[in-house]
């Protein structure tokens, strides 16, 4: 169950139905070990939400940390990702703008 009581089934078929109804969402900026591309065709708001919430979601996590580069981009994603993350239910903590290095895995 998530926050909101859904079952995992009802998680998989909102993610799926999500996918769907986002065609803005591009897969062409998924790399090998990141994600990066040209903001908005290949990074958007839609996709940052749509990641967030997966990765609450596949990692089941109770808690996650955020943050973002220098980029003018960076907080409007960074707010995408953060809502779909807390609307799995996962609190967040958000580094603000910080070095890739204090946060890459």
């Amino acid at each position: 169950m998530d926050f909101y009581g859904n079952s995992y089934q009802q998680q998989q078929i909102h993610l799926a139905e999500l996918y769907r109804k986002n065609s803005m969402i591009s897969t062409k900026g998924f790399k090998a070990y990141d994600i990066r591309g040209v903001v908005p065709s290949d990074v958007n708001e839609e996709l940052a939400y749509a990641l967030g919430r997966s990765l609450a979601f596949y990692l089941k996590a109770k808690t996650l940390v955020i943050g973002h580069d220098i980029r003018l981009s960076g907080p409007s994603l960074r707010d995408a990702a953060v809502r779909g993350m807390r609307d799995m239910g996962t609190h967040v903590i958000d580094l603000g703008q910080c070095g890739t290095e204090m946060i890459y895995l």
